[in-house]
């Protein structure tokens, strides 16, 4: 549980900070890439990579999230648990 709520607060983190760095920088990095015609390819694709892991990150929280939820119903739900007088397949007669 404790992995998941830091899985949730780095994605957080890493993804306001790229907003942070977008939002300031945005600017200068088209001003800059629009002179480097032929290097615009590989400039852009850092950008795609930090996009990627970003998604990637969300990707596992998102997961985890329903992992919680799973877990928080079947230990709700008393219907999850087996009955004591109920038959098994393999028990002993």
């Amino acid at each position: 549980m404790v992995e998941r709520a830091n899985r949730f607060a780095i994605a957080v983190l890493l993804t306001t900070m790229a907003a942070a760095i977008l939002e300031r920088c945005l600017g200068s990095l088209l001003r800059t890439w629009s002179h480097a015609s032929c290097r615009n390819p590989a400039l852009l694709g850092l950008p795609a990579l930090w996009a990627k892991s970003a998604a990637v990150l969300w990707v596992h929280v998102y997961h985890d999230f329903r992992q919680t939820v799973k877990e928080r119903e079947s230990a709700r739900s008393p219907a999850s648990a087996p009955m004591a007088g109920e038959l098994r397949r393999d028990g002993d007669v």
